[in-house]
């Protein structure tokens, strides 16, 4: 975000309309300076306050009221407008957002002030407005910090720059990735992190998997990687880690044991298919022996079968003639059966022709009597389905004229009630609007007394904002004091430094000048050390050296590098009290400045205090004075500030009620006119309905529905008589239409019959007389008396009974026994 141009009004200490543009300055840094109150933070307030509506400072925050500027009069309405840019990819989108403060201003009609709330425009980069409502969110969206993340970076507010510094790494890491937009890194750092962790669950699981399988993995006694396997096993069930290495040591051996053992599987299932194929051998055998064994033990019981029929063989023969014979007779005796059959057949159907004929007469004499009576039984029924249904009418309408006058009965009562609760509804309309009437005059006597309550708040508000700036004023002061005193202790600090350093300096100095001139003068002691007999001088040249220079004992170890050393040493401690000097007059000219700004904000303070305390008197103790007043006087503009804002909310909550009242006033008058209108309609229609029941008094046929509904019961019961009787004869005329049916039908049917029947019986005993013939050849035919009285009877024998075979003819059981027969 790069601000481009700031117009502000009324707004703290411009009260004019002022417009600073950013884009005239020439280089992308310059400084903003003025006197103490000037107007410097102001500048920052504006632009924190266009993007978040508050002031920029965290700990003494301001917004609505508090920023409208005191140097106008009231009527001129404060605001910020801020243009700035965002570059948005390549391009770059410029927006302009202006505010207004909550701000008091004069009523436009009468006397007195009014507060005005705070409003906020965004226009986009497309000239569009923005949503009010969504203003606030798109700034910070635009933006991409909070207020407090802006203050902490963007743009800090005097003596908060602490605040970023001393701020917890979490906050700095959220501030600077906002920054400079290192969220994605994050993110990387989160997804590398949960696929560790994914991946790590997923090695968890083979390592169960693999866990578990070695677990169930039994391994044989007796061979050679058996010990080696089980030790590896045991490892790594143990092992935490779960090493690779031991796990492959282990599927490497475990593989050389399976392939042993697949071979002496192999092996194995050789001899077990050998043994396999011997023991189907012998089992086939036994088998094939068994049933040979069997065999010989069913001829032996063959042969004895065998011989014991041969022994039988003339007995059965008899027997077998004999019952044939038997069963000879008994189809003769069916035969014969059927024969008497017929016959018992053709007598009762001559029996039954006669008894028919004889009762026909009867039945239809029966007949027409049923015929004769049932209508009769239909004239009465007539008659009284006549009566009935008159009564049924007359019934009906009475019935009809009941209901209504029930229904109408009902609908007095109901219009009844109506008139009542219309009544009772519009008195106690009447009740609440009095009621009503009567608060509303306790709302406006009490809206009168809190009239100037909103007038007073404002005015509390200035003063608390004068309060405001008078307590920082006192911070300024007291912070510009804490600041002289702490730089004279520097001052003298650096002061003391200097004079250490000079003393030290000129030790030092004085011991490196000594040493520098007696090794000078001990140069030439140091040549004639030198000096050889038959050499040449260095200074005279001469060869002989009859008095050369003696060196002083105490300075013969004195030496070029220990000058040098001294000078080096004597050169930086000239440094260091050149910088204890330059920093001893640097602290001296900054305790000046202290000292100055200490006593401008001692005087501006002073002013201030005298304008909005209105001191007595001023101690010599100043600043302590004032944080005394501060604690009493906050107590007591706070208590203030709370009633009055008590009484504001009031005052608002009546005039709010007022209104309210007096829309509930009308509407309690139009709802008293509508209960009245109401109540006139039920009389009216509760008149109608009295009369319609009087109306129907007179139409009545019964006194009351129990009369009405006996006269229907009676006329019904006398319909139900008559119907049963004429039924009860339909049912006689039907049962004897039946029989008399019925008896010509079997009449019909006998005489067809008789013939038939006659026709069976010379054909069934022709029958019998032939089988006889056929059966019985050796025995003479005998009249038919003899033939009945022979074949009729029952046979002589000593059989049992006879029962039912195949073909349909009897038998005995039993062979009989005595008799050929």
């Amino acid at each position: 975000m790069r601000p481009l141009k700031l117009v502000m009004q009324a707004f703290g200490s411009y009260g004019n309309r002022t417009e600073i543009d950013f884009e005239k300055p020439d280089q992308n840094l310059f400084l903003i300076t003025g006197n103490t109150g000037s107007g410097k933070t102001t500048i920052f307030d504006a632009i924190v306050f266009a993007l978040y509506g508050e002031a920029s400072s965290n700990a003494n925050k301001k917004n609505g009221a508090e920023l409208q500027s005191q140097f106008v009069e009231i009527g001129t309405e404060p605001f910020v407008s801020l243009t700035f840019s965002e570059k948005n990819g390549t391009e770059i989108d410029f927006y302009t957002v202006k505010r207004i403060p909550r701000h008091v201003r004069p009523l436009k009609r009468g006397s007195g002030e009014k507060m005005v709330s705070e409003e906020v425009s965004l226009t986009m980069p497309d000239g569009s407005e923005y949503p009010a409502k969504e203003t606030d969110a798109k700034l910070m969206e635009i933006v991409g910090l909070t207020k407090e993340q802006f203050m902490q970076v963007a743009m800090i507010a005097q003596g908060e720059f602490m605040e970023l510094l001393r701020a917890k790494s979490d906050d700095k890491k959220m501030i600077f990735r906002k920054l400079f937009h290192t969220g994605l890194y994050e993110e990387i750092k989160n997804e590398f992190a949960v696929r560790k962790k994914e991946k790590q669950a997923e090695i968890d699981q083979i390592r169960m998997r693999c866990i578990a399988e070695i677990s169930r993995t039994e391994l044989p006694e007796g061979l050679e990687q058996t010990a080696f396997l089980k030790e590896k096993k045991k490892e790594l069930e143990k092992s935490k880690d779960f090493s690779v290495t031991v796990l492959e040591q282990f599927l490497e051996k475990l593989e050389l044991l399976c392939e042993e053992l697949s071979k002496r599987t192999k092996e194995a299932k050789k001899i077990v298919q050998k043994r396999s194929q011997e023991r189907d051998h012998a089992r086939d055998a036994a088998a094939k022996a068994s049933q040979l064994l069997k065999s010989f033990v069913q001829l032996e019981d063959a042969e004895k079968t065998l011989q014991s029929l041969k022994e039988q063989e003339e007995a059965i023969t008899k027997q077998q003639e004999l019952a044939v014979r038997v069963e000879d007779a008994w189809e003769l005796q069916a035969v014969y059966q059927r024969f008497l059959d017929c016959k018992k057949m053709l007598e009762k159907l001559r029996s039954d022709l006669q008894e028919q004929t004889e009762q026909l007469p009867n039945l239809m004499e029966d007949t027409k009597l049923c015929i004769q009576n049932t209508k009769d039984a239909k004239h009465q029924q007539e008659e009284e389905v006549a009566a009935f249904t008159k009564v049924e009418e007359k019934v009906k309408k009475a019935m009809e004229v009941f209901t209504k006058m029930e229904a109408a009965g009902q609908d007095v009562i109901q219009k009844e009630k109506a008139v009542q609760n219309a009544e009772e509804k519009e008195r106690a309309l009447k009740a609440k609007k009095e009621q009503l009437e009567k608060q509303q005059e306790v709302w406006r006597e009490r809206s009168q007394q809190l009239a100037q309550s909103e007038k007073n708040l404002a005015l509390w508000q200035a003063k608390q904002k004068d309060f405001g700036l008078l307590e920082t004023e006192f911070s300024r002061a007291e912070q510009t004091e804490k600041e002289y005193k702490t730089q004279k202790q520097t001052t003298e600090k650096r002061r003391l430094a200097y004079r250490a350093a000079s003393l030290e300096f000129e030790e030092k100095n004085a011991v490196y000048e000594q040493k520098r001139k007696i090794f000078l003068n001990a140069q030439a002691g140091f040549l004639a050390q030198e000096l050889k007999e038959g050499c040449p001088c260095p200074v005279c040249g001469s060869t002989e050296h009859p008095s050369p220079c003696k060196l002083e004992k105490e300075h013969q170890n004195l030496t070029k590098e220990m000058i040098e050393e001294l000078a080096l040493q004597a050169e930086q401690l000239r440094g260091k009290q050149e910088q204890a000097a330059a920093a001893a007059e640097a602290a001296g000219s900054l305790l000046e400045e202290k000292q100055k700004n200490a006593g401008e904000s001692f005087e501006h303070l002073r002013s201030r205090a005298n304008e909005v305390l209105d001191l007595e008197e001023i101690r010599a103790d100043f600043l302590e004075q004032m944080k005394g007043e501060f604690l009493h006087q906050s107590k007591k503009m706070e208590a203030e500030g709370r009633q009055l804002q008590k009484e504001v909310n009031e005052y608002q909550m009546l005039l709010s009620a007022l209104t309210k009242a007096e829309k509930q006033k009308e509407q309690f008058q139009e709802k008293l006119e509508q209960s009245a209108k109401e109540t006139a309609d039920a009389k009216t229609a509760l008149e109608r309905s009295r009369v319609m029941l009087e109306s129907l008094e007179g139409s009545k046929d019964y006194q009351n529905q129990q009369e009405a509904q006996a006269a229907y019961a009676k006329a019904d019961t006398a319909k139900k008589e008559k119907d049963v009787l004429v039924m009860r004869a339909e049912e006689r005329l039907q049962k004897a239409q039946e029989q008399e049916n019925r008896a010509q039908t079997l009449i019909a049917k006998y005489k067809k019959e008789i013939p038939q029947q006659m026709e069976e019986q010379k054909i069934r005993q022709q029958a019998y007389r032939k089988f006889w013939k056929k059966t019985f050849p050796e025995t003479p035919d005998g009249t038919d008396r003899n033939l009945h009285q022979n074949a009729g009877t029952e046979m002589e024998t000593g059989c049992t009974e006879p029962r039912q075979t195949e073909s349909g003819s009897r038998k005995p059981d039993k062979f009989c026994q005595g008799s050929d027969r």
